[in-house]
């Protein structure tokens, strides 16, 4: 549903490389690839894999807004 409402999701597989079942399933919850980003899930397997995909989606977001 969060999709469908137009919100992009970001998603970071941390450490799964041993899971590859999880990993497709979290790329597939991930937003699609579009115009503005070209990519939405990350796989990071090490720590600095992690930091550079915070970096990276840091640097994609202007408008922030959190809900609970």
């Amino acid at each position: 549903n969060v999709k469908n409402e137009g919100i992009k999701l970001y998603i970071i597989g941390f450490d799964l490389a041993a899971n590859p079942a999880e990993l497709r399933m979290l790329s597939a919850l991930a937003s699609p690839p579009d115009g503005d980003s070209p990519q939405y899930f990350f796989a990071a397997t090490t720590g600095q894999d992690l930091k550079d995909a915070l970096k990276t989606i840091a640097s994609r977001l202007t408008d922030v807004r959190l809900s609970m």
